[in-house]
Order: structure tokens, then C-alpha cells, then sequence
């Protein structure tokens, strides 16, 4: 599916959340699109509904880790928010290699620098690349608990 074929669905997508007055699925369709809203209150109702969401979902969290491994679960959401943000493509194993050895480095030194337990920096980049799908993986099952 191409990008017209993907973006004319999301739109279908929300024009039928519209339809339906469904605030949640319209602000976060118009956000992804990056299209202005019809309907100013049905959107601003969605986007409170967002907020309220991901904070549930931060407060989940919070009660789970129960305050065991907490420093662990914002080590791993902010690793997993940085390599979102960067667009690090977890698939293409040897795609980024100098990106996601920064980033493992930066993150995992205990682990992953010079001294650590398995230093990286020689590994060629299909090996960087299987090292850091592994650690996405595990920092998705330990936030979120489900893998990439």
C-alpha cells in the first residue's frame, strides 16, 4: 500500500469517527493527518480524552512496577521515545548501525560501552543491528508489556 492508498483510508477513517462523533479516534486521525478539524469541540473533547488516556496508562504503570524497577521502566520508555522520535528503523538490521550503537552506548553503557559487558563498538552492523532489536524488544515487553 502506498502513501495516497494509506493516507485516503486514515482520512476515511476519520471522516467516519466524525460521522460518529467519536471525539478519541477524530483528534487523534486529524493529528496524525495533520488536518485542521471540523468540528473545534468534538476535537478539543478528543484531545482531553487522549491526555486523560496516556495518563492512565503512566499511572498503570506506576502501580505495576509498584516501585521496584522504576528507574529501569523510564530508562527503557525513554530509550524507546528517543529511538521513536530519531526514526531508528528497528528492522533493517543493518540499516543506522552508527545511530543505534549511540544509542545502546548512551543508554546501556553499564552493558554495551567499552567497559561494559559486551562492548559494541567493533560489531559490524547486522550484529549492532540484532542487539539493538533485542533491546526494543525487551524495553516494549518491560513498558508496555508486549514486543515490537
Amino acid at each position: 500500500m502506498n502513501y495516497q492508498d494509506r493516507f485516503a483510508l486514515q482520512e476515511k477513517k476519520r471522516i467516519d469517527a466524525l460521522d460518529r462523533r467519536d471525539p478519541m479516534s477524530y483528534a487523534k486521525l486529524c493529528d496524525e493527518l495533520g488536518v485542521s478539524p471540523e468540528i473545534q469541540d468534538l476535537y478539543e473533547d478528543g484531545e482531553k480524552m487522549l491526555v486523560r488516556a496516556r495518563n492512565s496508562r503512566a499511572e498503570r504503570l506506576a502501580l505495576r512496577t509498584n516501585g521496584r524497577g522504576e528507574d529501569k521502566i523510564v530508562k527503557y520508555a525513554s530509550f524507546l521515545e528517543e529511538v521513536a522520535q530519531e526514526a531508528i528503523n528497528v528492522d533493517r538490521l543493518s540499516y543506522q548501525p552508527d545511530s543505534k550503537r549511540t544509542f545502546l552506548i548512551k543508554y546501556f553503557p553499564e552493558k554495551f560501552d567499552d567497559n561494559g559487558k559486551q562492548p559494541i563498538r567493533d560489531y559490524d552492523p547486522v550484529d549492532v543491528g540484532v542487539v539493538f532489536r533485542r533491546m526494543v524488544n525487551h524495553a516494549n515487553k518491560s513498558v508496555y508489556g508486549r514486543r515490537h
